[in-house]
């Protein structure tokens, strides 16, 4: 018996594309996991721009949550807080060996004492955008807050 053309198509169709396209929901699926995975775990910070366009030498007040508390001050480096804050991250050098010493003792024990994911409120001299420092003035603090 002869079969016609029509169920020898379909025969081919069906042995053509057994488990195709599963297989490319499959890998479309993974190769979308793989590319968020892979941009999230890039390590590049989520950075808004800062409130208006500061002035360097400009004093300002900034609350945020400590991101990271980066000792290395205590290797002849910069101490510094990196804060979360409302209008993005900030960098608040607290403590430095180079290019000089950091003459504010009170900023620099405060700094070294505070932990990640704690509030805190930084009164600072703007140093660059972006960055923040206690060291050019003893008037010049960082202050633990309450949590939320």
């Amino acid at each position: 018996m002869k079969e016609s053309k029509f169920v020898r198509t379909m025969q081919f169709r069906q042995s053509r594309s057994s488990g195709r396209p599963r297989q490319l929901v499959w890998l479309s699926a993974g190769l979308l996991m793989v590319g968020l995975v892979a941009c999230r775990a890039s390590g590049e910070p989520d950075q808004a721009p800062m409130p208006l366009a500061l002035d360097i030498g400009e004093e300002i007040s900034v609350v945020g949550t400590v991101r990271e508390n980066d000792h290395a001050c205590e290797a002849d480096l910069q101490c510094i807080l990196h804060l979360d804050a409302a209008d993005g991250l900030v960098a608040v050098v607290y403590s430095s060996a180079f290019p000089q010493p950091c003459p504010n003792e009170d900023a620099t024990r405060a700094g070294l004492a505070v932990e990640a994911g704690e509030r805190v409120e930084v009164f600072a001299r703007v140093t660059a955008q972006r960055e923040l420092s206690t060291c050019p003035d003893p008037r010049y603090s960082i202050t633990v807050l309450p949590p939320r």
